[in-house]
């Protein structure tokens, strides 16, 4: 059910609205104006039941394209208030997941997101972006915590048109995944990352240099990986990076095997580095060298 009022200004751009939508297990209402210069207002979106809104969706024209056996379960809100024009509007918005699952058939194990929090807040050419929560899929796990500035750098553009730029201040995250055997690992960002977009020449997407700390669950162990500018563009990816502190005992961890029994054993680390350049010609260089430690290798004669 669709109910209010809106206007709108083509020549301005711009217009004003008070509406409410309602469906089974949600609810979407949006109130207020937005002219170039001036606007205020509010929106609230709210998923309060995910599996009547999903069972509503099915009768919705199109709705053969969802999975006929697709389950959705939980919660979810949005709210946010804008004040000022469109072109740089301050905003203050939150999306909130308690808890939300959604499973693709019903033989695939389902993806759970917990405890997920996004907020930005601040003008829209500089604002502070926090994200926090868990999701999951079977015994796979991914815990995040990220804080961001930055904004759209182009205020008199339309939005699909318009050039962005972050700061990535904050990344940590605790992975588990038995394709990385036992115990959660973390990664944790050191130093702000400059990244910047354009949509010049069908997009441009400049990635600053920084630094990524990954430590491994016990008995833990930390490498670094350590990129210079990377750029994408005109279908062309370049990178360039150095990583440190690789140790011998991860290709057990990663791969499940046991170097022991291959004759393998040591406690040798490995600093290695990279350039390539991925698109319509391909070069890549990568080097690992051996930084500290020892490689025993073992073997048996066959004929002894």
């Amino acid at each position: 059910e669709l109910a209010g009022s809106a206007r709108i200004r083509p020549a301005a751009p711009g217009g004003s609205a008070d509406l409410r939508l309602s469906a089974p297990g949600a609810t979407v209402a949006v109130k207020g104006e937005a002219q170039p210069d001036r606007g205020a207002g509010s929106v609230r979106a709210e998923v309060s039941d995910a599996t009547r809104l999903l069972a509503w969706a099915r009768r919705l024209p199109g709705a053969d394209r969802l999975p006929a056996s697709a389950q959705a379960s939980g919660r979810a809100l949005l709210t946010g208030q804008w004040r000022g024009g469109w072109r740089d509007p301050t905003v203050q918005a939150r999306l909130s997941v308690p808890s939300l699952d959604w499973r693709g058939s019903s033989d695939a194990t389902a993806i759970q997101a917990r405890g997920v929090q996004l907020e930005a807040s601040g003008r829209l050419a500089q604002l502070q972006l926090d994200a926090s929560g868990r999701v999951m899929q079977g015994e796979r796990q991914l815990e995040l915590r990220l804080a961001a500035t930055g904004g759209r750098t182009t205020p008199n553009a339309p939005l699909a048109a318009s050039g962005w730029r972050a700061t990535l201040g904050r990344l940590q995250a605790g992975v588990r995944d038995p394709a990385l055997g036992t115990g959660s690992w973390q990664l944790a960002s050191r130093g702000p990352v400059p990244i910047s977009w354009s949509p010049a020449q069908g997009g441009q997407l400049e990635l600053g240099a920084g630094e990524l700390a990954i430590t491994s669950p016990a008995p833990a162990s930390q490498a670094i990986v350590a990129w210079g500018p990377a750029r994408w563009g005109s279908g062309q990816l370049s990178t360039t990076g150095r990583i440190t502190g690789l140790p011998l005992q991860w290709v057990e961890r990663i791969t499940g095997s046991k170097l022991a029994e291959a004759g393998v054993t040591g406690n040798v680390v490995f600093n290695g580095d990279w350039d390539a350049r991925l698109g319509q010609t391909l070069r890549v260089s990568a080097q690992l060298a051996r930084a500290s430690g020892d490689l025993t290798i073992v073997t048996t004669d066959p004929d002894t």
